[in-house]
């Protein structure tokens, strides 16, 4: 279902009519049901301890770039980027936007990383998605983001790049939402220690220089019983997208787009 612009207004409406009306401990539940009126959903559920952010998922493979070093071997991924979903998730974020008289440099309503390898399709998404914060995952540059040893961080240093360790892996007490390093620091590079299930696969692979293949943590746990019900369907991830950032917005946090997938994805709608 391709939503016209009163369809958008109408689902926007609904989304904060619910936020404002429901406790938080139910609030995802609510919202979900809420949204399917509407038409297909992807799945969606509150953060950890470490992100603290309501998030979404699509599917590992059909919404990942074959660039991906982390891509599982069983998936093939696609080279295109659903320009249709950037743009059903930049028509929500504008009426949202419009509805909450939020103004223009307020700030992000969600963050993200992806895995595109052109840096200048990486400018594109951030430009028509100013709402979201984008990181270049695998870049050690500009906006980038890399899962590189805490302890050999000083060689990147010494290559002249400006590394930022996760505050969320170092410091306890701090959360991705109390941190905000990744969208309120855009020139620095941001280092995560290897971490999760595919820690010591990972930690092996930098260490020999060998493919990164089959390491994506999205891959296992409860993270892939997620990805794994979700489709690449533009407005039904849109449409959660819109979700997860009205009841993050609600509980003073900022939702995580994608814990597993990326923006792109094929044909369907």
């Amino acid at each position: 279902m391709t939503p016209t612009a009163l369809h958008s207004a109408d689902l926007v409406k609904a989304v904060l009519r619910t936020v404002r009306r429901t406790p938080r401990g139910r609030m995802g539940q609510t919202l979900r049901a809420v949204l399917r009126t509407f038409g297909p959903v992807v799945p969606m559920g509150d953060g950890d301890a470490k992100t603290d952010s309501p998030g979404t998922y699509r599917p590992v493979g059909p919404a990942c770039p074959t660039t991906c070093p982390l891509l599982p071997l069983h998936a093939t991924g696609t080279g295109l980027v659903d320009w249709g979903y950037v743009d059903a998730l930049a028509a929500l974020l504008e009426e949202y936007a419009r509805q909450t008289r939020r103004a223009p440099d307020a700030g992000p309503l969600a963050w993200t990383y992806t895995h595109e390898e052109d840096p200048a399709t990486v400018e594109e998404l951030r430009r028509r998605l100013p709402w979201v914060a984008i990181r270049h995952s695998d870049h050690d540059g500009h906006n980038g983001a890399i899962v590189h040893p805490f302890e050999r961080v000083k060689g990147l240093r010494d290559a002249g790049l400006s590394p930022l360790k996760c505050p969320a892996q170092r410091v306890e007490g701090v959360t991705c939402a109390t941190c905000r390093a990744c969208w309120e620091k855009p020139r620095r590079l941001i280092v995560f220690d290897p971490h999760g299930g595919w820690e010591a696969k990972l930690r092996r692979a930098l260490e020999t220089g060998s493919s990164m293949a089959a390491t994506c943590y999205a891959a296992g746990g409860n993270v892939a019983l997620h990805e794994r019900r979700a489709t690449v369907s533009a407005w039904a991830a849109a449409r959660t997208a819109l979700g997860a950032i009205a009841w993050a917005a609600a509980t003073g946090r900022l939702a995580r787009l994608h814990v597993s997938g990326d923006f792109h994805g094929g044909p369907v709608s």
